[in-house]
Formats: C-alpha cells, structure tokens, sequence
C-alpha cells in the first residue's frame, strides 16, 4: 500500500467517523404529547395545557407564534406553535391531529 493511498484511507475513515458523529448529535426525535387546546369558530386552534404525564400539566402562558416551519410543512399540515410555558419558550407542534415536540436524542 503506498503513502498516498493509506492517507487517503485515512482520511475517509476520519470523514465517516464525523458524519456519523454529526448525525448521533444532531439527531432529533418526535415526542408526542397530550395537548388540551380550544378551537374557535374560525378554526384556529390554541393550545392551553400541555400534559407531560397523567401528574404533570403545564399551563401555556401566552402562544407567541404560529406558523408552518417550511413549504414541505404546509404540504404536510403541519404547524409550529412557539409558545411561554413557565418564563420557558418552548415549540410545539400539530401534525395530522397530533401534538408533539422535538427533543434531542
């Protein structure tokens, strides 16, 4: 095996050895969560409590944002609802009927 060709092996193990770092830390996961929200006449829809477990719930203090996070997301109809939960700001979002957050894995 000559020089150049062991570096160049080495370098492609090193590059792989980030990628695969790069995905383990930067991977997010769904975390689906109950929700109670109202929705008006109108149809928008505000969530009020988030529910963590059948002991805790979380009043959303005030709702700062709705939007859809992408085109791809308006495709998919899915909403991004920043929101105050305790002084905290948290994202929260609504996919086909469904609440979850992102959390890091």
């Amino acid at each position: 095996m000559t020089l150049k060709l062991f570096k160049l092996q080495l370098r492609i193990e090193l590059f792989s050895s980030i990628i695969k770092l790069r995905k383990e830390v930067c991977s997010v996961r769904k975390t689906y969560i109950d929700v109670i929200s109202i929705q008006y006449k109108t149809g928008t829809l505000k969530p009020l409590f988030v529910v963590w477990d059948e002991k805790r719930k979380y009043a959303i203090d005030r709702v700062l944002n709705i939007r859809y996070p992408s085109d791809a997301s308006r495709a998919q109809n899915r909403l991004q609802y920043t929101c105050m939960i305790h002084g905290c700001r948290r994202v929260l979002y609504y996919e086909d009927q469904k609440w979850y957050v992102e959390s890091r894995s």
